[in-house]
């Protein structure tokens, strides 16, 4: 996914994401497009130097990537198409960001051990 983002190879850059969320990264690629905002081209938004570290927690991932000095921590899920690949999922991604981390991973947790998260 990063090195598809590198080289702006659009298709490999949406297979790294979930069925669910594809149609939507394809729409904001378009978008990005024709009205030329470069700013919020998902390709430069998740563009990255390197992944430094991954860390897993029984189905999510969490990568941090940098760009020089800047990090960022993207969240993978296993995708439950098909359990061999880790991708982006912009619901939970999204449900990450607002979360943050760590109450992130604890609602994740509450919600395998079946408890109301």
């Amino acid at each position: 996914m990063l090195a598809s983002a590198q080289i702006g190879y659009e298709d490999g850059f949406v297979e790294g994401f979930s069925k669910r969320s594809r149609p939507i990264v394809r729409a904001l690629l378009r978008l990005a497009d024709v009205y030329g905002f470069e700013s919020r081209n998902p390709l430069t938004l998740l563009d990255a130097d390197d992944a430094s570290e991954a860390t897993i927690y029984g189905d999510i991932a969490i990568v941090t990537v940098h760009r020089g000095s800047f990090e960022r921590e993207v969240l993978f899920v296993l995708d439950p198409d098909d359990k061999d690949h880790w991708r982006v999922d912009l619901a939970e991604y999204e449900r990450f960001l607002e979360m943050g981390n760590d109450k992130y991973r604890e609602m994740r947790q509450a919600a395998e051990d079946g408890e109301d998260p």
